[in-house]
């Protein structure tokens, strides 16, 4: 077993914080498939990593938290133990018995949710499933809402264990205020994963949900919704959905001054109801007749926001000042390659999805209506990684060959790698 990364010492450590562990139970977490350990289960290398997480955070400090399990199989869930402080919880673990069966039903989640928060107490829910599949229950999400709502201090986690569609692991952390995460098959990895949700729990222990602006009153589609073939194809959208509207794109000039380079009629078709959000918009689902990738519309989460050009404006500045930066860095890859007497153009190791500023015209039954929108990025689903988080965090493993620091500028051991970072560096000097 590796070592877990030392966690940083709680800001106040002598006040209590709920740690709910909710963990599939579901039959594939019988399989033997952890990376070079014959044998184990993925249920037991699961609750391996629980113990020593317990462990360290109690190393680090946190010696007043509680610790809840909670198992989901065969379609029902199962208290395995609750609010026991850190050795009691370890030792539970180390002499449980578990037997992987059935499959996860989500509303089984939200009862155990309903029955296990305190009002009031600090909690931090963390979701581990190997694989959730299917769509969720109608009713599922309008309660999982309801529930954060009721509970501003319960934070939702989840991780995604292996390599399936996490999707709606995605779309519950980001309903439940929290972070999702992916871990591979492998031990030292999960630990990994565990280590930064750890330091997650440390950086908001004293954190409390309350909003202080007017939120917009949505329900959430299933992100599962749209997790099939033909997902870019327009026959996805109701013909009734269709709008007239402008949509223009942007750039900054050589004087850093945003500047319209497209203006066009368009006709777009977008779902009634919202499927993801994250800190300050909401994301659906939409289908523009002359682009023909997968996309979603982004609106703010707040009524104040509504068809606001400023809140679009800071937005719109972020994507072209991104656009100039990775060209740049391009230019200075290519640069550094001609230099050492390449005579070919390299590949591209930082790229930035396209933008869009869609003004919608108000008709009968539609007020007018001013988003962006982008491309779709498939979250967990074999497509696209987050590997730096909003707190800066970086998550690619160091050991990795799969995945590239470009982003990061690091300085690296080959010749021309070194001079992109410099010139990386020159060009930041600017700005």
């Amino acid at each position: 077993m590796c070592e877990l990364k030392r966690f940083a010492q709680p800001a106040v450590i002598n006040q209590s914080l709920s740690v709910m562990f909710f963990v599939d139970l579901s039959y594939s977490m019988s399989k033997t498939d952890i990376a070079q350990r014959e044998g184990l289960r993925r249920i037991d290398a699961v609750v391996a990593v629980l113990r020593r997480f317990i462990t360290q955070q109690i190393a680090a400090g946190a010696v007043m938290d509680h610790y809840s399990l909670v198992t989901f199989a065969i379609s029902v869930y199962e208290v395995r133990f609750h609010r026991q402080r850190g050795v009691e919880a370890i030792s539970n673990l180390a002499n449980a018995t578990f037997h992987p069966d059935g499959a996860v039903k989500y509303d089984q989640i939200i009862e155990a949710l309903k029955e296990l928060a305190v009002p009031g107490q600090v909690c931090r829910v963390i979701f581990l499933s190997d694989g959730c599949t299917g769509s969720l229950q109608s009713d599922v999400l309008p309660a999982f809402q309801n529930i954060m709502v009721q509970n501003p201090h319960m934070i939702l986690h989840t991780i995604g264990f292996g390599d399936c569609n996490f999707l709606i692991l995605q779309q519950l952390a980001q309903i439940g205020r929290g972070s999702f995460s992916r871990a591979s098959m492998d031990i030292d990895n999960l630990m990994n994963t565990f280590t930064s949700l750890s330091q997650t729990i440390t950086q908001t222990r004293n954190s409390t949900f309350a909003e202080k602006r007017v939120t917009r009153s949505v329900v959430f589609d299933s992100a599962m919704r749209f997790c099939r073939s033909g997902d870019a194809s327009l026959a996805a959208f109701k013909i009734r959905a269709e709008r007239q509207g402008i949509r223009s794109t942007y750039k900054l000039d050589y004087s850093g001054k945003l500047r319209r380079i497209t203006n066009k009629r368009c006709v777009i078709r977008m779902h009634k109801n919202p499927f993801m959000q994250g800190g300050m918009r909401l994301v659906y689902r939409c289908q523009d007749d002359k682009i023909r990738t997968p996309m979603v519309a982004k609106f703010s989460r707040f009524q104040e926001d509504d068809n606001s050009w400023d809140f679009i404006l800071g937005f719109v500045k972020n994507a072209a000042q991104t656009r100039k930066f990775s060209q740049m860095f391009h230019n200075a890859h290519w640069d550094a390659f001609a230099m050492y007497g390449y005579d070919f153009e390299p590949a591209r190791l930082v790229s930035c999805n396209d933008a869009w500023v869609y003004d919608l015209l108000e008709i009968e039954g539609h007020k007018r209506q001013l988003f962006i929108a982008e491309p779709f990025l498939h979250g967990s689903d074999k497509a696209f990684l987050k590997w730096m988080n909003n707190r800066g965090e970086i998550l690619i493993p160091p050991e990795s060959s799969d995945f590239s620091m470009a982003v990061e500028a690091k300085w690296w051991q080959t010749p021309w790698t070194r001079v992109v970072a410099n010139s990386w560096s020159q060009i930041f000097k600017g700005f």
